[in-house]
């Protein structure tokens, strides 16, 4: 009779390569990620059609570390599932923001109200980004719900004078269902950092291992 074969017993190090190089540098990253959702800024960019700051979870790893990401989702099915999740509303939240776009730019008084805030200004106010795209910018910061601009930001003294008239656009279905997907993703990332926050006390509690590491200096 053949013995059933068991699964290879976890150790110690391999859960410390979890704990430091995937678990940790995930909380801290959906920590991160929580306070562009929060605020309302999804950190789109219209010429790249993409999040720039809210990534898939692979993307807040090392390159060097991947290897250990896909051991720890390979262990962890149920974590793999709240992943792929996560990627899922986050492709939804994208196409909001592209839909949500859109519909901004050809939006006839959109277009007029930037050509008549820009014509206040003596020089062009968009630095590198081409005149002819200066609706663009203006309308990905309405995407983004951006409040304030640092000053080293090209745009930021025409988006101060005019950021309240602008966001007054952010309403409607489309920027409904924009904000409807972000609080999805929001909602999400609170139920993998409660995961992932219980899963690290628990491991190191079960494998006795520190929950960052320590050089051999600090005993």
């Amino acid at each position: 009779m053949m013995k059933k074969k068991r699964a290879p017993k976890i150790a110690a190090r391999r859960v410390e390569a979890w704990l430091y190089t995937v678990i940790t540098p995930l909380i801290e990253a959906l920590k991160i990620e929580k306070t562009f959702l929060k605020g309302k800024n999804w950190t789109w960019r219209y010429y790249t059609k993409s999040l720039e700051f809210i990534l898939p979870l692979e993307r807040y790893v090392d390159s060097a570390s991947l290897p250990n990401f896909e051991d720890f989702f390979l262990a962890k099915p149920t974590i793999e599932r709240m992943r792929k999740k996560h990627e899922d509303l986050r492709a939804a939240l994208s196409e909001e923001c592209r839909s949500a776009f859109e519909y901004l730019v050809a939006l006839e008084d959109f277009q007029v109200k930037v050509t008549s805030s820009r014509s206040e200004f003596v020089e062009y106010p968009g630095g590198a980004v081409p005149e002819a795209d200066f609706h663009k910018l203006v309308a990905q910061h309405v995407v983004n719900n951006i409040q304030d601009l640092p000053e080293y930001y090209t745009t930021s003294k025409f988006w101060a004078k005019f950021r309240e008239q602008f966001l007054r656009y952010r309403t409607g279905e489309n920027f409904a269902r924009l904000d409807e997907a972000g609080k999805e993703l929001e909602d999400d990332d609170d139920r993998i950092l409660t995961t992932l926050m219980k899963l690290r006390v628990t491991l190191c509690q079960e494998y006795d291992v520190p929950a960052a590491p320590v050089s051999a200096s600090s005993y």
